[in-house]
């Protein structure tokens, strides 16, 4: 047996030492170098949409790239994203030290805006969805407790759109649904395809919906806690009838021109999934008697 260090009742010799692994000599250490003077003036140009899941935010970032000159690019701190400029490619990545965003992630995060930068094709300004969850995956502030990931957007002024969902109920059914057809978005073309009948439990419903009313009230607070620069916007204003007001509200407070006209239609449409639930009226009845304040418009 091998120990690390002295054999026992001798001097070592070199056989005795346990080799260490081999490390290959590390590439440009990204994060080690700073934002510069450009990258954070681009950096302040970008949009982040912060929400929670089911609460609209594809038809809100599908409606403001059709809009304007923005660039969605997608949801880049999702953990399972495969997107090769997403910040898993970039922890990925041969160039890139991870131990430094597990000790200061605050002083490194920026570092991975620069390598997005540098590697997209053209200076558009980006759209980033980011849910609650992604937020939190490089751990929260000791005195806020708000997520690291939006505290540093929160210090270089990044416009948020904190989109909301007023009916945590309807929003728990929908991610319900959704988990359970394996269908996320839909088009014009198949809204009116509602044949399909499921059956949910009401107590998993009420315990997702809790839940996700918790979750907002936790967001909401975060960023308030970061002063961050935000407007707060609402899932049930994003019909066809509000959503040209509501987008023209955004592009002011983004200070972006973008031409909204009065019958503009997104690329997908809100769907309405517990018309498709065929144990709705179980499920009020439950909610009616374990949480009426949980409730809006489940009935209607």
């Amino acid at each position: 047996m091998k120990f690390f260090g002295r054999r026992k009742g001798r001097k070592a010799r070199p056989d005795d030492v346990t080799p260490l692994p081999i490390q290959a000599e590390a590439g440009p250490f990204f994060p080690a170098l700073p934002l510069a003077g450009a990258g954070v003036a681009r950096l302040k140009d970008c949009v982040v949409v912060y929400s929670n899941f089911r609460a609209g935010s594809h038809l809100l970032q599908s409606s403001l790239t059709a809009l304007t000159s923005l660039r969605d690019a997608g949801e880049v701190f999702a953990r399972r994203s495969h997107d090769p400029l997403s910040f898993n490619a970039f922890l990925q990545s041969c160039e890139v030290d991870t131990l430094p965003f597990l000790i200061e992630p605050e002083q490194h995060i920026p570092g991975y805006f620069r390598y997005l930068f540098d590697h997209l094709p053209d200076d558009a300004p980006m759209i980033v969805s980011m849910k609650y969850t992604q937020a939190h995956r490089l751990g929260a502030d000791d005195m806020t407790g708000a997520p690291i990931l939006l505290k540093v957007l929160a210090d270089y002024r990044v416009p948020v759109l904190h989109l909301v969902r007023r009916d945590v109920v309807r929003q728990a059914i929908s991610h319900l649904v959704a988990a359970e057809t394996e269908s996320f978005h839909i088009a014009h073309a198949d809204a009116a395809d509602g044949n399909r009948k499921i059956w949910l439990d009401p107590a998993e419903v009420l315990a997702l919906a809790r839940t996700r009313a918790e979750e907002q009230r936790r967001a909401r607070a975060h960023l308030e806690a970061v002063s961050a620069r935000h407007l707060t916007m609402y899932y049930e204003e994003l019909t066809p009838g509000r959503l040209p007001d509501e987008l023209r509200r955004a592009l002011r407070f983004l200070d972006r021109y973008g031409q909204v006209p009065n019958g503009f239609l997104p690329e997908t449409v809100a769907m309405e999934s517990d018309r498709c639930v065929a144990n709705r009226a179980e499920i009020l009845d439950h909610m009616l008697a374990r949480a009426p304040d949980l409730l809006h418009a489940l009935s209607g």
